[in-house]
């Protein structure tokens, strides 16, 4: 949001200074630097835009006051002496709108549900005129619908429609163990471009259909990036229980008590029964950063590497190397107990379908994984989650723990997927403070909800670099590598057990009934210990 801001501010004045510096050789200069500053501008407010982050009116307001303030400049522009005064006063009032403008944008938007037992996040949205606003969703222009087929019919039962509707129909999810989930009887419906304006009455005449159990739209979903200003301070520790270099800037290495963690693993010679597989389902992972190569293990060559860097970002939280005189630290101590993989679910510009995530889902339940790890999500609503909870269900069925970002968007995480998917783990973001961040989503509708350091979080980045970010992504993958330790001790550690763990060694926040308990690796892992023995 910052750069967005900077960019507006500086297509302002470098167009504010080329009215002034009409003629001449600076008027050439001025509007290079202008039309510079324009296509920044424009490229952060698309990428926002696209990410959810900044909405179409707050842009035509900016574009309007860009506007306001050349007009201005147009009038008076032959007034040299009032153009040149307010031009001083533009540049002088620079550092005060700057400012402005990002307390406004990092406001935290009042969530517009309050905790109560009736009507539900969803009814209530529905209810008060707020649901377009709040939930509108976007769909997958080449594959706009997932379908799921009634036993005892096949997809050529609906021959007639498809040539009604040019649909092009093609299978979705293709899970190994058939007999152990419906998943493979999912299709993905595409429509033809001049029927897209159809969709609401395909899907009516989809519904009445004997063969037809189940229909619903196939989102399109983000991560969520949150540019960090990295004003926070690490606590002086004076001697840290790894010798990785760059763990003195990292402040949740207190916070999480690493220290005793580590230290405990190794005083109690704490052994890994298993190798658990932790799958990062995400950009991909850079598989060659110096910092995770010894833990990772390639999933297939696509989801080895990583243009956007997100997902190495995510790996390295989880699963960094610990101790190995390189970069960071992680919740895992050396790499008996953890392998990392990744799956690549989004593409190159941070989005993926619901079809892509789930698929990715069922890849990484069928490749045996014991946890997965999530930082992803969008607007959803509980009517339109059967093909999550199938997979979530499908998950479970082979114990396989999933752990999910709550979301960005400072809003109830229940009206987000895959966070509100019945029995996966949702995690919220805390900041140094330990209180949940401005952008964090709320977890008084989840029920497995807990939270994590999710704001300045440094990690690793694609070709041996290190970067911060903030946001729940950051979050989850803490508790992705905490939750993997514990099931290579484990190996038989449920999902039901794992958050019973979390939650009831994790440390209460300012505010625990939106964001859960935030986790204690060295509480966490001592009691499973102790549990183990006894």
């Amino acid at each position: 949001m910052s750069l967005y801001i900077l960019s507006l501010l500086a297509t302002i004045f470098t167009l504010s200074l080329w009215h002034v510096l009409h003629k001449g050789v600076f008027s050439s200069l001025s509007s290079t630097l202008f039309y510079m500053c324009l296509i920044g501008y424009g490229l952060s407010a698309i990428n926002l835009f696209m990410l959810d982050q900044i909405s179409a009116p707050v842009i035509l307001r900016d574009i309007f006051v860009i506007a306001a303030i050349s007009t201005f400049f147009m009038f008076v522009k032959e007034n040299l002496i009032i153009s040149i005064a307010g031009l001083f006063m533009l540049g002088s009032a620079m550092p005060t709108l700057y400012q402005y403008l990002k307390e406004q944008q990092t406001k935290p938007t009042p969530s517009p549900i309050e905790a109560k037992s009736t009507p539900t996040p969803i009814e209530e949205a529905f209810l008060d005129g707020t649901f377009d606003e709040e939930i509108s969703l976007e769909i997958d222009k080449n594959g706009e619908l997932l379908l799921e087929i009634n036993q005892g019919f096949s997809i050529a039962d609906l021959n007639e429609l498809k040539e009604t509707y040019g649909l092009k129909i093609s299978k979705a999810f293709d899970p190994i163990k058939v007999n152990q989930t419906d998943l493979d009887d999912y299709f993905l419906l595409d429509i033809s471009h001049e029927h897209e304006k159809d969709i609401a009455l395909i899907i009516k005449t989809l519904q009445s259909k004997r063969a037809v159990e189940w229909v619903e739209r196939n989102e399109v979903m983000y991560y969520e990036p949150i540019e960090s200003i990295t004003d926070v301070i690490a606590p002086p520790i004076k001697k840290y229980a790894v010798n990785d270099p760059l763990v003195s800037e990292k402040w949740e290495y207190a916070a999480l008590q690493f220290d005793k963690f580590y230290t405990y693993i190794k005083e109690q010679k704490i052994k890994p029964r298993k190798k658990a597989k932790l799958f990062i389902l995400d950009t991909g992972v850079d598989g060659e950063h110096e910092d995770l190569k010894k833990q990772f293990r390639a999933f297939d060559k696509n989801s080895s590497k990583d243009d956007v860097g997100h997902g190495t970002h995510c790996a390295g939280i989880a699963a960094a190397v610990s101790n190995n005189k390189l970069g960071v630290n992680s919740p895992v101590p050396n790499s008996r107990f953890v392998e990392v993989s990744g799956i690549k679910v989004l593409s190159g510009f941070g989005f993926g379908t619901q079809k892509m995530i789930i698929d990715g889902m069922i890849k990484a339940i069928d490749a045996g994984a014991d946890v997965i790890s999530m930082s992803l999500g969008g607007k959803s609503t509980e009517a339109r989650e059967k093909a999550y909870n199938e997979v979530v269900d499908y998950a479970r069925l082979h114990n396989v723990i999933i752990i999910t970002a709550a979301g960005n968007s400072a809003k109830d995480a229940s009206l987000f997927c895959p966070a509100n998917s019945a029995g996966v783990i949702a995690v919220a973001a805390v900041g140094q403070d330990l209180k949940r961040t401005s952008f964090s989503n709320t977890l008084q509708h989840i029920k497995y909800g807990v939270s994590a350091p999710g704001k300045d979080i440094l990690s690793t980045y694609p070709n041996n670099e290190y970067k911060t970010y903030s946001g729940t992504s950051m979050a989850a993958p803490y508790v992705s590598g905490l939750v993997s330790v514990l099931r290579s001790v484990k190996p038989e550690l449920s999902p039901d057990e794992a958050f019973r763990i979390l939650h009831s060694t994790g440390k209460i926040t300012a505010d625990p009934f939106k964001t859960g308990h935030m986790i204690q690796p060295f509480e966490a892992i001592k009691l499973l210990n102790e549990e183990m023995l006894n």
